[in-house]
């Protein structure tokens, strides 16, 4: 009898963590489609920010290499 109590808790171990690996794996290929694939509302989720970014991504990457320069010597 423990043993068959055992077997089950075992199975329904098993099925809730497949469920959960499926879901996540469905969430993530979702979010890749719609990454990739130019979905209009990401595209103006993000417009925003675009202009922002080319106005101060030169200034981040120099500020970078100016940190690693100094770590490294």
């Amino acid at each position: 009898m423990g043993s068959n109590t055992q077997a089950k808790s075992k199975e329904v171990t098993v099925l809730l963590t497949n469920f959960i690996f499926i879901s996540l794996i469905s969430f993530y290929l979702i979010f890749l489609v719609l990454a990739f694939f130019d979905s209009s509302s990401l595209r103006t989720h993000f417009r925003p920010f675009t202009r922002v970014l080319r106005r101060i991504w030169p200034f981040v990457t120099q500020k970078m290499l100016r940190d690693v320069k100094a770590l490294n010597g």
